[in-house]
């Protein structure tokens, strides 16, 4: 599987997983590949929809969407397959 098709995939199961959920478009994060489990292992990043009447956590922000998430999407190598949906934790910088 090529890595472009590996990120289609991503994609795609990451938006039927969180259907309904009101989250902002997925948009690729990163992108590794384990040979080791024959697996692509592709970060995307969502927001989930807040109500109008709550503020926003950043000044000036307009949009609706907060909480920002990043997930990992595990798909097969050799067959496009959903392997699994990870949280993708993220350090702070020291």
């Amino acid at each position: 599987m090529e890595r472009s098709e590996a990120v289609q995939a991503a994609k795609k199961h990451a938006t039927e997983i969180f259907d309904g959920e009101g989250i902002s478009p997925i948009r690729l994060e990163e992108i590794n590949y384990d040979a080791g489990k024959d697996e692509w292992q592709i970060t995307v990043g969502f927001a989930y929809q807040r109500s109008p009447s709550q503020s926003a956590d950043h000044l000036g922000d307009k949009t609706i969407y907060s909480s920002q998430q990043y997930k990992v999407v595990h798909i097969r190598d050799r067959d496009g397959e959903f392997v699994g949906l990870t949280d993708r934790l993220l350090t702070p910088l020291s």
